[in-house]
């Protein structure tokens, strides 16, 4: 049995020195406009009156972007589907596996021109 072999540590370690910021810290303004994500080239836009709230676009989105919400007829027995367009990522999954397809996917440009569209994404 060999005693020893290993280095006596210092309790009380010498203390470090700070580590300096890359970068000055950032104002709340400039934080706020770096914040912003980036829109993606398309956007998911679901037709609610065509949705029957099977919820098979809900499985399959990667951000879970797609909720539930009492429908406007028979809020207790009919649910249908939205979509939160800020955190939407564009990536047609739930396009491709509505099968009543009432989701549209519309190019960012297009759903930008809209007045009616663009309140959705604030």
């Amino acid at each position: 049995m060999v005693i020893g072999i290993f280095p006596r540590f210092a309790r009380n370690p010498p203390p470090r020195t700070p580590i300096k910021p890359l970068r000055p810290p950032l104002a709340p303004l400039q934080w706020h406009a770096m914040a912003k994500k980036k829109l993606p080239k398309t956007l998911a836009l679901l037709d609610e009156d065509m949705c029957t709230g099977c919820e098979a676009c809900m499985t399959v989105c990667p951000v879970d972007c797609i909720s539930i919400v009492p429908g406007p007829r028979h809020e207790n027995v009919f649910q249908i589907c939205t979509i939160d367009l800020p955190r939407c990522i564009g990536c047609t999954l739930c396009h491709q596996v509505c099968p009543w397809d009432c989701i549209t996917m519309i190019p960012t440009d297009q759903f930008l021109q809209n007045e009616n569209t663009i309140k959705q994404l604030e």
